[in-house]
């Protein structure tokens, strides 16, 4: 810069608003991404020098390791995760890729940046991440790759049914051209909050291939300018999401399965996400061992939800048994159901015969009609006694015996008397 650039700089920066004054330490608990868009170049540096960016873009990878930044980056993570769970418990199928960075990872390089590299975060988080429309982007090429070279377990027909079909120019407004693909993708966030780093492209001969005019032909006189920009860096892990609606059959199921993992397979270890994956880029490795782990823990929670809904399915039926019996008894009936039914909800589970009778009785004197002292007779002697009454004690004191007691008070109650539990 000339000495008027020089002295025009720094009018500019004596003329920031006060606010502005120790910005440079405010920012230390900013998340990465604003750092590189709405609040780039605040820190005092001109963006002149290619050595001030890169110094500017490291500062910006070391804020995602600020204690605030990483409990952000991890409630975001944990959030996420509670929604691939949420479609667990649903008709949706999900499938779970754990994946590790071979190299460093750029995404979104084509977004405007005054570094003249972009990056993909996401807002309003500040987070770098692989936007699930990139993923698909990926699988789908991978896919139509498989299929263009004669797979023998993927097709053309099966790229639309798993990724959809948009018609030709010539077909639009056919409806039956078009068709919504059997998968969805989620977007994919980084584990762990120290994944950024800054890495160096050097372009020569700038203007020669940019085909300026004054541009004259390439040679090594030219001094050439590196160019800084935000990666992932290498051993960045990351969850590969894929959502599908249940299949009319197991087997159904399972071939889309199959598909699908040969499909990212395919794509990790022959493609690659993001840009400049020609040099190595963007290529990714499956953790099988954590697959097959993720997977079992699937499983069991696949296992125990149908348990729950299956259990939750009975005691539906059960209630509405309960129901449509009480509808269909008398009033005096209904009386003796419901003062059963209450000392079974208290607590009835692993309470003797005797003493479920026993509880019955509480409170019952002269005042009780006949009507319903029968009433709940019957009752007991069906629901608790299962019709199987005691003539007779083995003891040799009746009045201990409580399962020959709670026979004899039902036999009083059928006959409309107030019961005397052991002669009292």
């Amino acid at each position: 810069m000339s000495s008027d650039q020089n002295g025009l700089a720094s009018a500019v920066k004596c003329k920031l608003p006060d606010y502005l004054n120790g910005f440079k330490q405010k920012l230390e608990g900013v998340p990465a991404g604003h750092r590189h868009t709405i609040y780039w170049n605040t820190d005092g540096t001109d963006g002149t020098d290619g050595t001030e960016e890169s110094e500017l873009l490291r500062n910006i990878a070391d804020s995602a390791l600020s204690s605030h930044v990483s409990e952000m980056w991890k409630a975001l993570r944990e959030r996420s995760d509670q929604i691939v769970d949420s479609f667990c418990t649903g008709n949706i199928q999900v499938t779970k890729f754990p994946l590790e960075l071979q190299a460093n990872l750029l995404c979104g390089s084509g977004l405007s940046h005054l570094t003249e590299v972009g990056m993909s975060f996401m807002n309003p988080y500040g987070i770098p991440y692989i936007p699930g429309s990139s993923i698909k982007g990926v699988l789908r090429d991978a896919a139509q790759m498989l299929a263009d070279n004669g797979s023998s377990y993927l097709t053309p027909d099966d790229v639309d049914s798993l990724f959809g079909r948009v018609a030709e120019s010539e077909e639009v407004g056919d409806k039956a051209s078009h068709n919504r693909g059997h998968l969805r993708f989620l977007d994919s966030l980084p584990q762990g909050s120290k994944v950024l780093g800054v890495d160096i492209i050097t372009p020569h001969h700038r203007e020669y291939y940019q085909g300026h005019d004054n541009a004259c032909s390439p040679h090594d006189e030219k001094n050439p300018v590196p160019i800084p920009y935000l990666v992932v860096k290498k051993g960045t892990k990351f969850d590969l999401v894929i959502l599908h609606g249940s299949h009319a059959t197991s087997e159904e199921e399972c071939e889309c399965s199959k598909k699908v993992s040969q499909i990212v397979e395919y794509a990790t270890e022959q493609m690659g996400f993001g840009a400049k994956t020609s040099i190595g880029y963007g290529w990714m490795k499956i953790d099988e061992r954590k697959k097959q782990v993720d997977e079992l823990q699937r499983k069991v929670a696949e296992e125990k939800r149908k348990k729950l809904e299956e259990e939750k399915a009975k005691a539906a039926q059960a209630d509405a048994e309960r129901k449509a019996e009480r509808e269909s008894l008398n009033e005096d009936e209904r009386w003796a159901y419901d003062r059963v039914e209450s000392v079974k909800a208290a607590g009835a589970i692993g309470m003797k015969r005797a003493t479920i009778v026993k509880r019955c009785l509480e409170n019952i004197d002269d005042s009780t009609s006949p009507e319903r002292l029968k009433a709940l007779g019957e009752m007991l002697k069906d629901k608790i006694m299962e019709r199987r009454l005691l003539d007779k004690s083995n003891k040799k004191n009746p009045a201990k015996d409580d399962e020959y007691q709670a026979s004899v008070a039902i036999k009083e109650l059928t006959e409309g008397k107030v019961p005397k539990w052991g002669g009292q």
